[in-house]
Parts: structure tokens; C-alpha cells; sequence
């Protein structure tokens, strides 16, 4: 009931904010649903393989720029992505760990994470520190587009695609580079350079604060949860005659403890996960009038080692399972070789994907490694009418080693409706082979484990007209074979095929809303209301029953100041983030953040951010308590 109030009020107050917005003279409208109608969101690359306008894309698309990043203190991509329509980011605790998401009602593993266009490193071990470990530092927008669909990116986009960008900085970056140091209320302490060639961050944060009593566990205060990270980047770009060539890289470590489920007691005061991923690329490309042609060639590596002390007293009590040391790696090759042909009305983007790689899981008592491969072409023809209205087919063909293939179709449309309102549908088919992770993982897996396949589609309604820009999307996925945990499972027996880990659902259906609406600016003053309802996400092999982690109700709503003119008070704002009900009570809250930038100098800013100003005891993950209310002070130039 709490969570119902606090969304409605919010929405009240927000939809009062637009009144004095709604009387002045419209702006140029907002080109698509973004979390900030900015002009640096003006193109993307994600939605179709290919720059172009965000308006003119079919498939829905959220951006998050680095001037949300910057202004809302955002220190990892888990955090940027957490206020995106749609998406629901749950940390198991605080910086630093694991964090799981959903889209449209898919989990992570459903969910293709790329780096600059390119898989990232621990996609086929389903290492879920991608996001929650990866910092903000060097990322330049991240592209989210929702909807299922395995025509352009193949094996994995079931619920959509994140795509990290980490070239094309801003000119002012170069011009003024960005230094920053930070500290927190919870021992943290930070700093970080990016200049938009090169980008370096070292954080450290000690992560010890209270928590409540949670379930057999008294009240008390965290332990061995600190975190480390160093992280730098690098990329370049220039031209030999013709050709374009590209060349980025990036290293980072990261060290963290691990103490545990605190609903399982006793937690760990030894267990240390340190990783160690590495990424580069080369990007050729040859402009013409008519086409584009480009030649990616790339490859990431990811190294973690899991340890813990065999006299720790929760491995004794089973709060920690397999060997003292436990080792996941992954290597990955990538090719891929795409064609841009534009003509008069039409435009085609066809390229072939080659992947090979090998994956090692050890639980410290049984390693096992696997190989990976994945061979595929696909096209999509986009047909534009003089009248804007758009339409797209699409075909891939992907074969995923010896796990499975597919022939996946899609089908999309845009059509203009007058009056600044845009209808957009898309239908697709969607392919997932089980990974290394689902297969080999001591324990925790099953090698007979068929791939996911899905079919499904979304339909949206936009008026970038309306207000600062609003829209309405519906939609829908079902298929067969999801991979997930066995809740029947017993661990007090050995895994066999009679006792799987993991089992495919024969049958499900996931379907919801996601609404979102913002103002124009007023006087810098702009504020916005976004939804999400995944009515329906159900395992229907027999009685309907609800899958877990799928939180039915999302909300975010923002109130914002942002001086167009060098002043005194450069930004400031207040962030609410609810969700709903899922899996326990505790993983139900609201959490409101604030934050406001004081421009000392003219490239010097002092910024003061409080989270959680409601000081709630919560849980995004049950079992593993989040913070109270925390302050953090930040020195930058930018």
C-alpha cells in the first residue's frame, strides 16, 4: 500500500510540475523516449547496426547520456541503467555487487550487453558483474533497446540489448578534460581522469554501514564487503586516404568481499573475489557516397578467482560452497564484417558475425571447460515513404556451435499518425543456446539443457509533441524451453538428472506496459514520470505460477534544475525509484535520492548527493540488506 501512495503522490506532483511548462511556447520536440531529450542524443547505432536518427528508429530505444551520468553521480553502468523505463536493476548489497536486471520481464542472461557494439567479456559464464563492477568513467551514452528479437544481434537478445559507447566523446571533453575526486559516508573514496582518448578511474570503498535484523540474523553492521577497482581506458581515431580506422582497448581490476547470504548464516569474513577483464578492437571503415562498409575485429578476456578459507565458519555451515578456490575464465574472438547501402527511400544493412572462444568453470573441486562458436549472416531492408512512414524486414541466420540455430524473421514499422504522434510495432523471433555457465558449471547446471526460443512483439505510441515528449509502449513474449532454476531442487541431494539444478520451461508468457512522460524545461525546471507493469510473466507448464525476480511494478520520477547559464548553482534534482512487490516482502521499497552542483569556478564544481534520503531499510535482493541513508561529496571540472 505504501508503495501505491508514494508512486500516485509522485505522479501528482509531477504532473503539476508541467503545468507552468505546458503554458510556454513549444520547443523543438523531443526526437524519441529518452531519459533526456539532449542534443547529443540526436543519433544512435544501436537500435539497427547503424548511425541514424533516434526518431526515425523502429525499435524502441532509451539513452542515457554522460551528462545524466555526471549530474546524478551515477558511479557504475548498473546505476545509469536503474532509471531507464522498463529496466529493473537488483544489487545483492552495495557498490560493487552483484547486480542482476530485467527488461521487459527478461533476466540477464536473456539480455545481450555489448561493449562498443561488440559482446562483452563473461557473457558465456554469466558473470553478472558486468554491469555492477563496470564504472561510468570513459562511458560516453549507453544505448538501451527494448524488445525481443534475434535479427541483428543473434544468440542472447531475447529481452533486448545494452550497449555500452565508449567513443565519440563530447568536443568539450577534449577541450576541458574531466578530473574528479570523491568520497563517501561509508568510507569510499575516488578518483577518476577521462579526457575522451584516454580514462582512468581508482575507487575504494570500505562499505560498512547497519543493517536490520533479517530473518535468524541479528541487527548489526556489515562485514567484508569492502570493494576495490581500477579501471583505464583507451581509444583513438584517424584516417589512412579513405579508410577510417579505430582503435580502443580497455583493462580493470576488481577485488571485492564477499560475506554471503545473510538469511543463511553465519556470514563469511575471508571470501575475496578479485577479476580481471581486458577488451580491444579494431574498426576499419570505408565511406562512400551510397555505402558504408565496416570491419570490426576484437577480443575480451575475463579472469575471476572466487577464494574463501576452509577454516572460515560459513563454509562450515554451508554458507559457502565447493573448494577454497574457485576459478572462472573466459576468452572470446570476434569478426564482423557489415555493409550500409542507403538509396533513395531504402536502406540495407547485411553482414556476417564470426565468434570463437572457450569458457573454464571450477568450483575448486570438479573444473570443467567448454568451447564456444557462432557463425551467422543477417540483412535488414528499410523502406522509408515520402509521407516518414517506415518499414523494416529483417532476416539472420545464426548456427551457435552444437547447441542449436535458427532462422529468425522480424518485422517493423513506424507510421506517422499527424499531429507529432508516431505509431511504431515490431513481431520477431528470438534464440538463445544454452552457455557455458547452463551447461558445465559444477553443481549448478544441466547438459541437457535445450536453447530458449521465442516469439513475440511490442507496440508503441509516441508523442515527442506532448509536454517534453511522452509514449506508450504494450508488450508481449512467449516461447518455450527458458532456462531457469528448478524450484524443486534439493540440495541435500546430489545433482543428477532426476535432481537438475537448472530445467527448461516448457511454456511461458511474459507481457506489460511501459509508459513514461516529461516535461518541456521551465526556467531550467523539468520533471518526468515513468512506469512499468509486467502484468503477466508466467511458467504455464502446469498451474500458472509467477517467475521469480520479475517485480510486477517499477516506477521513476524526477524533478530537475539544470542552469543553461554559468551560475552559481549549476544542477540539482530529486530522484524516487519504487518497485513493487517480488519473491518477499523486504524487496518491496521506495528509495528517494537528491543531489545539487555548486559551480565554484568556472571549470571547477562541488557536488553534494544524498541516497536513500529516506534512510529505508530494503533489499533488492533478499537476504543481502542495502544501505541507509549515505552522503558522498565530489570535486570535478566538469
Amino acid at each position: 500500500m505504501f508503495f501505491r501512495n508514494h508512486a500516485a503522490l509522485c505522479a501528482v506532483l509531477s504532473l503539476l510540475c508541467t503545468a507552468p511548462a505546458a503554458a510556454q511556447s513549444a520547443p523543438a520536440p523531443s526526437v524519441s523516449p529518452s531519459p533526456s531529450p539532449l542534443p547529443e542524443i540526436g543519433r544512435v547505432q544501436t537500435a539497427d547496426r547503424r548511425d541514424e536518427p533516434l526518431r526515425d528508429a523502429v525499435k524502441t530505444t532509451f539513452v542515457v547520456t554522460k551528462d545524466e551520468m555526471l549530474r546524478r553521480g551515477d558511479q557504475t553502468v548498473a546505476d545509469a541503467l536503474a532509471r531507464v523505463p522498463g529496466v529493473n536493476v537488483q544489487r545483492s548489497g552495495p557498490l560493487g555487487a552483484i547486480s542482476d536486471f530485467t527488461i521487459d520481464g527478461y533476466r540477464t542472461t536473456q539480455v545481450l550487453v555489448l561493449i562498443d557494439g561488440r559482446p562483452a567479456g563473461g557473457e558465456e559464464i554469466e558473470f553478472t558483474d558486468i554491469l555492477a563492477a563496470m564504472p561510468t568513467t570513459g562511458v560516453q551514452r549507453i544505448e538501451v533497446v527494448e524488445g525481443g528479437g534475434a535479427t541483428l544481434y543473434g544468440n542472447g537478445a531475447l529481452g533486448g540489448v545494452i550497449n555500452i559507447i565508449t567513443d565519440g566523446a563530447s568536443a568539450d571533453l577534449r577541450r576541458v578534460p574531466r578530473i574528479s575526486l570523491d568520497a563517501d559516508s561509508l568510507g569510499g573514496r575516488g578518483f577518476s581522469f577521462e579526457n575522451g582518448m584516454f580514462s582512468f578511474e581508482r575507487r575504494y570503498e570500505a562499505n560498512r554501514y547497519g543493517y536490520p535484523a533479517i530473518g535468524p540474523v541479528a541487527a548489526g553492521t556489515t562485514l567484508n564487503d569492502d570493494y576495490g577497482s581500477t579501471g583505464a581506458r583507451f581509444a583513438t581515431h584517424g584516417r589512412l586516404g579513405v579508410l577510417g580506422i579505430s582503435l580502443d582497448a580497455g583493462l580493470r581490476s576488481d577485488h571485492l568481499g564477499a560475506p554471503g547470504d545473510a538469511e543463511f548464516p553465519p556470514l563469511s569474513s575471508t571470501a575475496r573475489e578479485n577479476t580481471t577483464t581486458g577488451d580491444a578492437r579494431v574498426r576499419l571503415s570505408l565511406d562512400r557516397a551510397r555505402s558504408t562498409t565496416t570491419l570490426d575485429l576484437s577480443g575480451t578476456t575475463l579472469s575471476s578467482a572466487y577464494t574463501f578459507s576452509d577454516n572460515d565458519p560459513a563454509f562450515a555451515a554451508g554458507n559457502l560452497f565447493g573448494g577454497t578456490t574457485q576459478l572462472s575464465s573466459e576468452g572470446r574472438a570476434q569478426l564482423s564484417l557489415r555493409d550500409v547501402v542507403r538509396s533513395d527511400g531504402s536502406t540495407l544493412v547485411a553482414g556476417v558475425d564470426l565468434a570463437h572462444g572457450a569458457g573454464r568453470v571450477d568450483d575448486g573441486v570438479t573444473p570443467s571447460s567448454l568451447g564456444f562458436a557462432q557463425t551467422a549472416a543477417y540483412a535488414q531492408e528499410s523502406l522509408t515513404a515520402r509521407d516518414g512512414a517506415r518499414f523494416d524486414l529483417g532476416l539472420r541466420a545464426e548456427r551457435d556451435g552444437a547447441y542449436g540455430g535458427i532462422v529468425a524473421p522480424s518485422i517493423g514499422v513506424r507510421l506517422p499518425l499527424g499531429e507529432g504522434l508516431a505509431l511504431r510495432a515490431n513481431a520477431a523471433t528470438g534464440f538463445r543456446a544454452p552457455d557455458i555457465a547452463d551447461l558445465i558449471y559444477p553443481t549448478f547446471s544441466n547438459p541437457d539443457l535445450r536453447p530458449e526460443r521465442t516469439r513475440g512483439g511490442d507496440l508503441s505510441l509516441d508523442a515527442p509533441a506532448l509536454l517534453g515528449g511522452a509514449s506508450l509502449r504494450w508488450f508481449t513474449q512467449s516461447g518455450n524451453d527458458l532456462i531457469s532454476p528448478n524450484p524443486n531442487f534439493d540440495f541435500g541431494a546430489p545433482t543428477s538428472p532426476s535432481n537438475p539444478y537448472l530445467i527448461n520451461i516448457s511454456k511461458f508468457s511474459i507481457a506489460g506496459f511501459v509508459a513514461s512522460i516529461r516535461t518541456r524545461s521551465f526556467h531550467g525546471i523539468s520533471s518526468s514520470v515513468a512506469l512499468t507493469d509486467t502484468y503477466r510473466a508466467l511458467d504455464l507448464t502446469g498451474p500458472a505460477t509467477r517467475l521469480p525476480r520479475r517485480p510486477v511494478i517499477g516506477s521513476d520520477v524526477t524533478l530537475e534544475y539544470a542552469n543553461a547559464q554559468p551560475g552559481f548553482v549549476d544542477s540539482a534534482g530529486m530522484l524516487a525509484y519504487a518497485v513493487g512487490p517480488h519473491d518477499t516482502p523486504d524487496t518491496e521499497f521506495t528509495r528517494v535520492d537528491g543531489y545539487v552542483r555548486f559551480r565554484a569556478a568556472r571549470h571547477a564544481l562541488v557536488s553534494l548527493r544524498v541516497f536513500n534520503l529516506g534512510n529505508e531499510r530494503y533489499a533488492d535482493v533478499s537476504g543481502y540488506p542495502m544501505p541507509g541513508r549515505t552522503f558522498s561529496v565530489e570535486l570535478s571540472t566538469r
